[in-house]
């Protein structure tokens, strides 16, 4: 098995048709159309292989978002994904080993980590923690390459994140995400 770091604009089309099957089969709930993405390109992806066969992925998000008036830079897990028969072996806690072992080496330039899930209590054993709720959060809302227009919304869970800078999480901040939901 094996972990790369990859740009999405390099990553080959055999790839992409396999990170496509594998989003399809570890959100069934979803529609991607083909796409290997759920509502926008991600900048980076972890890919982990066995030999040449993409079995788990975690894209990487990276903006500036706005918390309580101040600019942080974030790492956001979006799509993470391992194929259902690789499950339960540690491999999604694998890819995000890899993230925070690349993040390490960039601490200066990352405030938070950044992530959006329905199944808390798997990460926070990586040392994420779930925001105060309810939550203040706007984004730019989207769906199928169509534009909604800005949303702002009381989240009450889902949102989590991990402190890597020297910004704090306060309760019941108020975040921007200056861009699409994860």
């Amino acid at each position: 098995m094996k972990i790369e770091f990859i740009p999405e604009f390099q990553i080959s089309l055999d790839d992409q048709h396999q990170i496509s099957e594998l989003l399809k089969q570890c959100f069934p709930e979803e529609d991607f159309k083909g796409r290997t993405y759920f509502r926008q390109l991600p900048h980076y992806r972890l890919l982990l292989r066995d030999k040449s066969r993409i079995i788990g992925q975690l894209a990487v998000d990276y903006r500036v978002m706005v918390l309580d008036q101040i600019p942080i830079k974030v790492i956001g897990v979006v799509d993470l994904a391992v194929l259902t028969q690789y499950q339960k072996q540690g491999h999604a806690s694998s890819l995000l080993q890899a993230l925070d072992e690349l993040v390490d080496q960039s601490k200066v330039n990352i405030d938070i980590i950044l992530l959006c899930t329905r199944y808390p209590k798997f990460y926070e054993k990586s040392g994420f923690v779930a925001v105060s709720k309810p939550q203040t959060v706007r984004w730019l809302a989207m769906d199928n390459h169509v534009n909604h227009g800005i949303k702002t919304e009381l989240i009450t869970d889902d949102l989590m994140y991990k402190k890597v800078g020297d910004v704090e999480w306060k309760d019941h901040s108020v975040l921007d995400m200056l861009g699409y939901w994860y």
